[in-house]
């Protein structure tokens, strides 16, 4: 009976699949906060952007990505990104948007390492 379902799966969904040097830069790992606001592509242009520019590190990556998805989510819902920001969490925020959670990894050091040793 469908009522007895839960509402979040501990079931990720998972890919495997083996690195290429050259084609393989880095890795987004995210709630579904992000995939609700953002396409995959889009999240590898804007982490591209931020990884590839001078001085750029995964956090900043991470940072751009939730922030262009919380800018989305205050842009559907008719309010400012300060706004949305302004709004402590809990019940009020989460009819704004889900939770966010974000890390890029920047895997060209890893994969360095696994063909030069």
């Amino acid at each position: 009976f469908r009522a007895f379902l839960p509402y979040i799966s501990a079931t990720p969904e998972v890919k495997v699949r083996k690195l290429e040097k050259g084609r393989d830069e880095f890795l987004i790992l995210a709630s579904d906060g992000l995939w609700d606001m953002i396409s995959s592509q889009e999240a590898v242009e804007i982490a591209a952007m931020h990884l590839r520019s001078k001085g750029g590190t995964p956090t900043e990556a991470s940072e751009a990505l939730v922030t262009e998805a919380l800018r989305r989510a205050a842009k559907n819902n008719g309010i400012t990104l300060d706004r949305l920001r302004s709004l402590r969490p809990g019940r009020t925020r989460r009819t704004k948007h889900d939770d966010i959670s974000v890390i890029v990894v920047d895997l060209s050091q890893l994969l360095d390492m696994y063909y030069w040793g």
